[in-house]
C-alpha cells in the first residue's frame, strides 16, 4: 500500500521549515533537470507569441526569492537599489527580456546564491514565525510566500519545457 510519507527533518533546522526546504529544493532540482546543458542561444529562444525568454524566467525565480527573503525575514520592501539590482527579473518587466547573452552559469549563480541565502535565513526562523501574519503583506503569511516561490517556479518550469519543444519546433507533443 502506498502511503504518505512525512517530510524529513533536516538538522538545523525545524520540522515545519524542514517541510517547506524539502519542497523548495525540489522544485529547484526540476528546474535544473530542465535546463542542464542549455546554451545561450536556448536560455534566450524567444518564440512567436511567447513573451518570456528561458533566460527570464530562470532571472525571475532568482529575483522572486530575493523579493521574499526581503518580505519575510527583514519585513521590508525592496528598496531603489535593489530593484535596479534585479531590473528585469519582476512580474511586470518579464516581457522586456532584459537580461540577454548570458550562459548558464550565469543564471545557476544567481539561483543557488538565493537558494543559500534563504537557507541560511531559515535557520534563523522557528516553525511559529512561518505561520505568523507577514508584517509587510499581513493578508499572508510567512508560508504563504515560500509555498508561492516552489509554486511559481514549478510553474515556470512547465512554461521552459513548452519554450523548448518550440524552439524544436516540435509542436504536435505540446500539451
Amino acid at each position: 500500500m502506498n502511503t504518505l510519507k512525512p517530510y524529513p527533518l533536516i538538522d538545523g533546522y525545524t520540522h515545519s521549515i524542514s517541510q517547506v526546504i524539502c519542497f523548495l529544493q525540489f522544485a529547484r532540482s526540476c528546474t535544473l533537470k530542465v535546463v542542464e546543458n542549455y546554451t545561450t542561444e536556448e536560455l534566450d529562444f524567444l518564440p512567436e507569441g511567447i513573451s518570456n525568454s528561458t533566460a527570464t524566467l530562470l532571472r525571475h525565480i532568482a529575483a522572486l526569492e530575493f523579493q521574499f527573503q526581503q518580505v519575510t525575514f527583514y519585513n521590508q520592501k525592496l528598496n531603489q537599489q535593489q530593484m535596479i539590482e534585479w531590473y528585469g527579473g519582476y512580474a511586470t518587466e518579464l516581457s522586456l527580456n532584459y537580461v540577454k547573452n548570458q550562459p548558464l552559469s550565469y543564471y545557476i549563480t544567481l539561483l543557488v546564491t538565493q537558494r543559500n541565502t534563504t537557507l541560511e535565513l531559515f535557520k534563523l526562523k522557528t516553525d511559529e514565525w512561518l505561520l505568523a501574519d507577514n508584517l509587510i503583506v499581513p493578508k499572508a503569511n510567512n508560508l504563504f510566500f515560500w509555498y508561492h516561490l516552489a509554486e511559481d517556479e514549478l510553474s515556470h518550469m512547465g512554461q521552459i519545457k513548452l519554450i523548448s519543444k518550440m524552439q524544436a519546433k516540435d509542436y504536435k507533443n505540446i500539451t
